[in-house]
């Protein structure tokens, strides 16, 4: 039984918005700062890994909030999904400009 019955459980809160603004400038580094691509595969690794933790951590979080009768917070899971959505776009913003750079190496071969 809980101390306040119906209240969030927002303790977990500030590390969501950790995760998310690391994962914010790791996208912003992929997709305006890029100059080493052996950097920009690790920026991404790192920013899958952070995506993965914020998952691990929204599943304790269920689980603490079932065991103490708390209401779930909604902003782990909206921050989830910017995390994902902001990995997927540098992801692709990274696939993109490795194969034009790839074109532009094969075009200045011919």
């Amino acid at each position: 039984m809980s101390i306040v019955p119906f209240s969030e459980f927002v303790l977990f809160r500030p590390i969501f918005f950790i995760l998310l603004a690391a994962t914010v400038v790791n996208s912003l580094y992929l997709i305006f700062l890029q100059k080493k691509i052996k950097a920009s595969y690790v920026i991404s690794f790192n920013s899958f890994l952070m995506l993965i933790a914020a998952v691990v951590l929204s599943n304790q979080q269920l689980l603490i909030v079932s065991e103490l009768n708390f209401l779930e917070d909604r902003v782990g899971m909206v921050s989830i999904v910017l995390i994902a959505v902001l990995l997927v776009a540098s992801l692709l913003t990274l696939l993109a400009k490795t194969k034009d750079k790839k074109q532009r190496i094969t075009r200045n071969k011919l």
